[in-house]
C-alpha cells in the first residue's frame, strides 16, 4: 500500500501534493475544500480540484454518501493514507507545523464566529485571535445552514480544541470552547461539553497566571460549563461554579456578568425543583439587567440594548416556571406572553426562546384551566419549535402539548405526540425519554 502511494505521491501536481501532506498533518477526522484551502493557500476552486485528484487517485476517500448542503464534498484520510501523508510533511516541511496547525484551527474560529453572530447574536462577544483569515471565509445564508456546518463538524471541533491544548495554544483551545456554545445550546452534549470546557477552563487559567488570555474568559468559560453541569442534572455542581462566577464577577466589577450569575444561580434552583429559592436570585438578576438595558438606551447603545432586552425575557421565562411551580399558573400566562412578546419585537427575533416561551404558555394556560387557549398554544409551540431545528424542544413541546390534549379527554393524540417525543428524545436524553415513556404507559392504562 505504502509503494502505491509513493508512486501515486510522485505524480501529484504541486498544488494537490502541498493539499495531501498538510491535511495530513492535522487533527481533522475528515475535510472539505474550505479547509484544504485555509491551510494550501490555495483558492476554494483549486482546492476542490486538488481534492479531486487526490480522490481519483485514490489516495482518499468520501466521508458522505452525499455533499453536505454547506460543505460540499466531505472526505477523509484512510489509515494507512493518513499515515504516510504525516510522514511526507515532517520530512518536507517540519518547520511549517505550527503555522499549518494555526491556519487549521484559525479556519475553524473564524467560520464559528461566523456561526455564533448568526445564531446567537447575543451570546458575549469576546476577543478572537485569528492571525490567519481564510481567503474565502465560508459564509452562511440562514441559522439553519450555519447550524448544519457545525454540526457536521463536532467531531473536528472537539479534535481542534484538544490539539490546540496539547501545542500550547491555551488561548485558541478557550476561543474555539467559547465558539461552540450555538451547537450546545442546539444538542446539549454533555460529554463534549465537559470534556472542552475543562481543557479550555485550565488554559484559560494558565493564561491568567501569565497574563496571556482575556480574564473574562474565566468568567464566561466557568459559566457556559455550569451551564451544562445544570443540564446534566450536577445541580450542586452547577451552584457552586455559579457562586464562584459571582465572586469573579463581583471582583471585577462586571455588571453584565454578575447579572448572568444572578440568573443562572435561580435557574439552577429551579431546574431543581426549588421555587421558593429560585425566585428571589431571578427577581435580582431581572433588576440588574433591566438596569443595564436602560443604561444602554441612555448610551445610545442599541447592541447592549437589545442584548439586555433579550435577557430580561429569558429570566422572565424561568419565572414563568417558577410561578407555575408555585402554583401560579395564571400569573406565569402573563409571564411567558410578556417574554415571548419581547423576543420576537428583537432586530433579529429569537425565535427559538419566542417557541419555547409559548410551549411553557400553552402549559400555563392548561394549568390555569383554560384548555382551548392550552390548545392553540400548544399547536403552534410544535410548529415553532420544529422550525427551529433544537431536538429537544421538538421532543419538549410535544410532550407539553400532549399533556394539554390529555387534560382534554384527547387521548388517541395526546399519544401519538407522547409517542413522537420518545422517538426525538431517546438518541439525546434517557432521562427525558424514561418520563415521556411513564406518561404514555399511564395514559393507555
Amino acid at each position: 500500500m505504502i509503494t502505491a502511494l509513493n508512486n501515486h505521491y510522485q505524480q501529484l501536481s504541486p498544488p494537490a501534493a502541498t493539499v495531501y501532506r498538510r491535511l495530513g498533518s492535522l487533527f481533522a477526522l475528515d475535510f472539505d475544500a474550505a479547509l484544504a484551502a485555509a491551510v494550501s493557500g490555495l483558492t476554494r476552486a483549486a482546492a476542490r480540484e486538488a481534492l479531486d485528484v487526490l480522490l481519483a487517485a485514490g489516495m482518499i476517500e468520501t466521508a458522505q454518501p452525499e455533499e453536505h448542503v454547506v460543505r460540499g464534498a466531505v472526505l477523509r484520510f484512510h489509515d494507512s493514507a493518513r499515515e504516510h501523508s504525516a510522514d511526507l510533511f515532517a520530512r518536507e516541511e517540519p518547520a511549517d507545523r505550527g503555522q499549518v496547525l494555526r491556519m487549521a484551527l484559525d479556519f475553524f474560529l473564524d467560520t464559528m464566529t461566523r456561526v455564533e453572530r448568526l445564531v446567537t447574536p447575543t451570546h458575549r462577544m469576546l476577543p478572537r485571535d485569528v492571525r490567519y483569515q481564510p481567503g474565502e471565509p465560508v459564509e452562511f445564508e440562514t441559522e439553519g445552514d450555519a447550524l448544519a456546518w457545525l454540526e457536521s463538524q463536532r467531531d473536528n471541533l472537539r479534535a481542534a480544541i484538544g490539539a490546540a491544548d496539547e501545542a500550547g495554544l491555551g488561548s485558541s483551545a478557550a476561543q474555539l470552547t467559547h465558539a461552540l456554545w450555538p451547537l450546545l445550546r442546539a444538542h446539549h452534549d454533555y460529554d463534549l461539553w465537559d470534556e472542552t470546557h475543562a481543557i479550555a477552563l485550565r488554559a484559560v487559567r494558565n493564561g491568567r497566571d501569565q497574563g496571556t488570555v482575556d480574564p473574562a474568559f474565566e468568567v464566561e468559560i466557568l459559566g457556559t460549563w455550569a451551564v451544562g453541569m445544570r443540564g446534566a442534572g450536577r445541580h450542586a455542581d452547577a451552584l457552586e461554579a455559579f457562586d464562584e462566577v459571582l465572586s469573579l464577577a463581583r471582583t471585577a466589577n462586571d455588571s453584565r456578568a454578575e447579572a448572568q450569575a444572578l440568573h443562572e444561580i435561580g435557574a439552577t434552583h429551579l431546574a431543581a425543583g426549588r421555587g421558593t429559592a429560585a425566585e428571589p436570585f431571578l427577581l435580582q438578576g431581572r433588576d440588574r439587567r433591566t438596569t443595564l438595558a436602560h443604561l444602554a438606551v441612555a448610551d445610545g447603545d442599541s447592541r447592549n440594548e437589545i442584548t439586555f432586552r433579550r435577557a430580561v425575557a429569558i429570566t422572565d421565562v424561568c419565572l414563568g416556571q417558577v410561578q407555575i411551580l408555585l402554583r401560579r399558573p395564571g400569573q406565569a400566562v402573563g409571564t411567558f406572553s410578556s417574554a415571548r412578546a419581547t423576543l420576537l419585537s428583537l432586530p433579529v427575533p429569537d425565535h427559538f426562546d419566542a417557541a419555547r416561551a409559548l410551549a411553557w404558555q400553552g402549559h400555563a394556560h392548561t394549568l390555569a384551566g383554560d384548555l382551548a387557549e392550552g390548545r392553540v398554544a400548544g399547536r403552534q409551540a410544535v410548529t415553532e419549535c420544529d422550525r427551529a431545528g433544537s431536538p429537544r424542544w421538538r421532543a419538549r413541546s410535544r410532550e407539553m402539548f400532549g399533556q394539554t390534549l390529555q387534560a382534554s379527554n384527547r387521548h388517541g393524540e395526546a399519544g401519538d405526540l407522547y409517542r413522537e417525543a420518545v422517538a426525538i428524545y431517546t438518541p439525546i436524553s434517557p432521562t427525558a425519554t424514561d418520563r415521556v415513556q411513564q406518561r404514555l404507559r399511564a395514559l393507555t392504562a
